[in-house]
């Protein structure tokens, strides 16, 4: 069950008090897409996420939380124009705007979530091509990340949805390490990238993918 609450937060930059809905507790049902994103009921509860004053229009997953963010970047043209972007998601240029203050503070990790986050709003309103630059951004932002072998294949998959097929074949054509389950998802990526084939996936398609003998 997805239960959020209003609460007030008190904006980090201007000092302003306002109503805010914070996300108490959800659910998950079922396996997560390739690139992370949860299903439902978590899927759904995207919308308490992100935050945003009503007054300075500073945007992030806390307005509350310590922040070197000022009131001049708020106000700069990147900020207010989303570096150019025109969304068709509301939430997603809210979550692309946490985006660029986290850039701003130097959080990676938060940085590449918001983006990411951006990216699955995008999709969700059938903007397709801010959500392949959300991913692309998103991709950025890794190089700023310790790396894994489970964080390397979500790079492929967001790599392959963002339409870098040549670049998923040649970087993990040869991919093995010592999961086989993300060796099977590395197989599964390639494939796809080779159909250039940008969809969306889960975990159980690629289960159902091997289950099949559709790979040798």
């Amino acid at each position: 069950m997805t239960v959020p609450i209003r609460v007030k937060k008190k904006c980090r930059v201007c000092k302003s008090v306002s109503e805010q809905s914070v996300l108490v507790s959800t659910s998950r049902f079922g396996v997560p897409d390739l690139d992370t994103r949860p299903p439902e009921m978590m899927r759904s509860s995207m919308i308490w996420w992100v935050q945003e004053c009503p007054v300075c229009g500073y945007t992030a997953s806390d307005i509350s939380a310590r922040t070197t963010v000022t009131k001049s970047f708020l106000k700069s043209e990147r900020y207010v124009s989303c570096n150019g972007l025109n969304f068709k998601s509301g939430l997603g240029k809210m979550f692309f705007k946490a985006f660029l203050t986290y850039v701003h503070s130097r959080q990676w990790e938060k940085a590449f979530k918001a983006v990411l986050s951006a990216a699955w709003a995008c999709d969700d309103d059938s903007d397709v091509a801010n959500a392949v630059i959300c991913r692309k951004y998103a991709i950025k932002c890794m190089g700023k990340l310790p790396t894994d072998d489970t964080l390397k294949i979500v790079k492929a998959d967001l790599m392959r949805r963002a339409g870098l097929f040549s670049r998923v074949i040649s970087e993990y054509e040869h991919f093995r390490c010592e999961d086989k389950t993300l060796n099977q998802v590395a197989s599964f990526e390639v494939e796809k990238s080779r159909e250039k084939d940008a969809r969306c996936y889960t975990l159980d398609d690629v289960k159902k993918r091997f289950t099949d003998n559709s790979f040798n």
